[in-house]
C-alpha cells in the first residue's frame, strides 16, 4: 500500500513538472527573454579561432563522416 502512494505520488510530481516545463517553453515572453540576451547570430562572433583551429573545425564539418550528424549536407550547401 505505501509504494503504490509512493509511486502515485511520484507520477503526479512527474507529470506536474512536464506541465510546469511545456508552460514555461511554450512561453511567448521567452522569446523575448531569448532575443534580449543574444549576442550574436555569427558563432565567430563569440569565440576567437586561430588559422589552424579554423581549418580544423571546417575540416570536421565537411567530412561527412564525422560525428556532427549532418552527414554530406555541407557539401551540398549552395550559398557560399
Amino acid at each position: 500500500m505505501f509504494l503504490n502512494k509512493r509511486l502515485a505520488s511520484t507520477v503526479a510530481l512527474h507529470k506536474r513538472i512536464v506541465l510546469d516545463f511545456q508552460n514555461f517553453v511554450s512561453d511567448e515572453r521567452l522569446d523575448l527573454v531569448i532575443a534580449g540576451m543574444k549576442r550574436t547570430n555569427d558563432i565567430f562572433d563569440i569565440i576567437n579561432l586561430s588559422e589552424n583551429q579554423h581549418s580544423e573545425m571546417l575540416k570536421w564539418l565537411f567530412d561527412p563522416r564525422e560525428g556532427h550528424g549532418q552527414g554530406d549536407a555541407m557539401l551540398k550547401f549552395k550559398d557560399f
